[in-house]
């Protein structure tokens, strides 16, 4: 995972004029979600963890678990199960959707990580 924090703004209408720390890429071992290279993944929720650490990341920044980042195609649903406000296609970028956790929703996911 590689994440960047300088003045990336917030894209959702109840967040702009804030910043969030933008995910530039997230990627696991596919052996770790991929059934047909690996009848047990060697790793759960390597994904999952990820996504935590960098909410977490942007919360000690103070800007309240903001993030942002453009999905592959084949990574979109796990973004949505998270509940990431889903921007829809940038054709600025590589034509990829592109997602934001605005910070109500990840105040509340981290809250829920440590109960």
């Amino acid at each position: 995972m590689m994440a960047l924090t300088p003045d990336y703004p917030c894209r959702v209408i109840d967040e702009i004029g804030n910043k969030l720390v933008y995910v530039e890429y997230l990627i696991v071992a596919p052996w770790n979600y991929q059934p047909w290279l690996a009848t047990y993944p060697r790793y759960r929720a390597v994904g999952t963890a990820l996504l935590i650490a960098v909410m977490a990341y942007s919360h000690s920044l103070g800007f309240n678990g903001r993030i942002g980042l453009h999905s592959l195609p084949q990574a979109e649903g796990f973004y949505q199960i998270f509940d990431m406000v889903d921007m829809g296609i940038d054709r600025h970028h590589e034509m990829l959707r592109y997602f934001e956790m605005p910070s109500d929703k990840a105040l509340r996911f981290l809250e829920d990580i440590e109960s």
